[in-house]
């Protein structure tokens, strides 16, 4: 009983690590071979959650447009992963705009901002 019980004891110890070191290995190649196809245009999610569309694209970075006309700088070791876009629906846009009319009405409620 003794014979069996050190090998399984060793198996636990040490080999289910090392499965899961090799599983994050395959998983950390993959992402590089991902990060080497990066091309303007792509919609990407960086390791910070942060959603945009590739600008340009260097060596060592990527510029990231992230709202219209705002571009910030990643290091392209922060691209996660290429993110889908669901299909806009206009209508929905359009009914959860604010009108410009009541656009900041209700503002006198908050106190003004200390220096």
């Amino acid at each position: 009983m003794e014979m069996i019980l050190l090998p399984v004891i060793l198996l636990l110890f040490i080999g289910v690590p090392l499965v899961q070191i090799f599983k994050q290995n395959k998983r950390l190649k993959e992402i590089r071979a991902f990060q080497d196809t990066l091309a303007p245009g792509m919609l990407v999610q960086l390791t910070a959650g942060v959603h945009g569309r590739i600008r340009h694209v260097d060596e060592e970075t990527v510029d990231v447009e992230i709202a219209p006309n705002v571009v910030t700088t990643w290091a392209r070791a922060a691209v996660l992963k290429t993110v889908d876009v669901p299909e806009r629906n206009d209508s929905l846009a359009q009914q959860t705009q604010i009108p410009s009319e009541t656009a900041g009405e209700g503002m006198e409620s908050y106190p003004e901002p200390r220096d």
